[in-house]
């Protein structure tokens, strides 16, 4: 049996698996299991205003959750402190995005979340998408040892655990601690959802934020299901590894059949000029009356196709304009009449491989080119 036999055998397999597991994700749909307040706002990417906001809220003692200590106390035993090493009483309510002062390159900023009670500290930085700022944890470890003498804890926060960059650290060697989305927090928050099972509303929103981050951590396949896929991939190792090893020509060929042909084809009945930059990853639109520079661009920070986002740019930076109404993002210098996440924004995750197969983020796209282009052409704006 040859390997093209073996993985036909292979999906032979694993196709049944999957139908059943499809039906029975249809039926916890049609019972409203997948029902997500998070995901129905389309906040599941924003740091602040959800993930910083909604952890700090669940640590904080006097938070409106009613349990008082019982999420920081189960928080300081993950991070293996003692359970009086926060002064519970005296905890300081301004939590979320601290300001510490003017930004220098040793000192200031922002804390993303910090819980202290005067003595000691935990100060976290999160990190869902952003990318580290100049000497980030090293401005913040100034500050704790400045104001914490008695003992502090420096979390870095992300979705995976990573590292910080020495461009946060300056070189300096700095104490810190690893969390990530997909393990710690995802840990604590089953703790945190069993504490609160006599307090339904409190308990259900727990829920859903685990179902947000299980989504954004690319854990929402039922445990039982990869298991069984593991199982049959196991027995069938030569076929597997074949399809492992053909990953990037399957996304290549994923984004070339069903974001960029039908794009180039849709540009074309528009009118619209189209250029794809295969090597910055990223996908320009314009007219041919906008001056030059000007352009509604799909595109990511990372040079991969992963965080994309859209909006108008001039390749440069400019001042601020009024920001469109079909944009959710504040303007900035560099896309100045505002900008938005795509709804499927990290192409790279096997996620969001049967929305694009499916069609579904070349017609979001579309219809946010057209938004754009509709609102700019009410409004009499010239690009």
């Amino acid at each position: 049996m040859n390997i093209y036999d073996n993985i036909k055998q292979l999906l032979d397999l694993i196709t049944p698996i999957c139908k059943e597991s499809k039906r029975i994700e249809e039926q916890r749909r049609l019972q409203g299991e997948y029902f997500n307040v998070f995901s129905v706002m389309g906040v599941e990417s924003y740091e602040v205003r959800l993930h910083s906001a909604f952890l700090a809220e669940l640590l904080n003692p006097c938070g409106s959750h009613g349990l008082r200590a019982t999420f920081l106390q189960e928080f300081l035993k993950l991070l293996s402190l003692p359970a009086d090493y926060i002064d519970f009483q005296h905890v300081d309510s301004r939590i979320v995005e601290r300001y510490i002062g003017e930004k220098t390159e040793t000192t200031g900023g922002r804390i993303d979340i910090i819980i202290e009670d005067g003595h000691h500290a935990i100060i976290i930085e999160n990190k869902i998408y952003a990318q580290d700022q100049e000497n980030q944890l090293l401005r913040y470890n100034n500050y704790a040892k400045e104001h914490f003498p008695n003992g502090y804890e420096l979390i870095y926060l992300t979705l995976e655990g990573a590292f910080p960059s020495n461009y946060s650290l300056s070189n300096e060697s700095i104490n810190y601690k690893c969390l990530s989305y997909s393990s710690d927090i995802l840990q604590w928050l089953e703790t945190c959802l069993k504490d609160s099972e006599s307090i339904p509303p409190i308990s259900e929103i727990i829920k859903q934020y685990i179902s947000t981050l299980k989504y954004l951590t690319n854990q929402y396949m039922d445990n039982e299901y990869l298991k069984n896929i593991a199982d049959v991939a196991v027995e069938n190792i030569d076929a597997t590894l074949a399809i492992l090893d053909a990953k990037p020509e399957i996304f290549n060929l994923l984004l070339t059949r069903y974001i960029f042909e039908p794009l180039k084809e849709w540009a074309k009945e528009k009118e619209l000029e189209i250029l794809i930059d295969l090597e910055g990853q990223n996908i320009f639109f314009k007219k041919s009356l906008w001056k030059s520079g000007a352009a509604i661009e799909v595109t990511s920070d990372k040079y991969t196709w992963k965080d994309m986002y859209i909006g108008i740019t001039y390749n440069k930076e400019c001042d601020l304009q009024n920001k469109l109404d079909c944009l959710k993002k504040n303007p900035n210098t560099w896309w100045p009449y505002g900008w938005e996440y795509l709804p499927d924004s990290h192409w790279e995750s096997t996620s969001s491989y049967p929305n694009i197969k499916e069609g579904k983020v070349f017609e979001w796209i579309k219809n946010k080119i057209e938004e754009i282009i509709d609102e700019i052409e009410m409004k009499s704006i010239t690009l």
